[in-house]
């Protein structure tokens, strides 16, 4: 889909980090369309932020194996540099055992699963029924982890839920 077409002429983006600290570092991604990866300094010490959209065309291939194959790719690279890595975005999968009619497919849900277990990182939104967004955080962040929660429910604004998590 063209979406600068079909938003009348405006920039689309697919894929924007909104943040009031600046970023100190923007890493090389595979697909900018898709996937956006930028380093925060922070109290937790520098963090790498990489948000993407895995499915932009939710089953349709070859999009959605690219794009697994890329967030992959990407995430394993970008974590050599600094394992302190968050992945955020829409991934079309949902963690929950008996929602399997959310996802992709098994094998994408099981490829993210695998990379997020080399990489050392804890599905901080996997309990969060009906949801295919999510927040992937370094299992040192998961001790400091307050809050995750809703904040716009699926269909008010989208078919997508919003979804935010609170680090102390």
């Amino acid at each position: 889909m063209n979406y600068s077409k079909y938003l009348n002429g405006e920039k689309a983006f697919r894929t924007i980090i909104y943040s009031k600290t600046p970023s100190n570092r923007q890493f090389s991604v595979t697909d900018n369309k898709t996937s956006l990866s930028l380093e925060f300094e922070t109290e937790f010490g520098d963090l790498v932020i990489y948000a993407t959209i895995i499915g932009t065309q939710f089953k349709r291939n070859p999009f959605a194996k690219n794009e697994l194959k890329n967030c992959i790719n990407d995430c394993s690279k970008i974590s050599e540099t600094n394992p302190n890595l968050i992945i955020v975005g829409d991934l079309n999968t949902s963690f929950l055992e008996n929602e399997k009619y959310f996802t992709i497919n098994s094998e994408t849900t099981e490829s993210l699963k695998s990379l997020f277990q080399k990489l050392n990182l804890t599905i901080a939104t996997g309990k969060i029924k009906e949801n295919i967004n999510h927040i992937v955080i370094p299992k040192f962040l998961g001790e400091n982890l307050i809050e995750i929660k809703t904040f716009v429910e699926k269909e008010v604004l989208s078919d997508h839920k919003g979804i935010s998590i609170s680090i102390n």
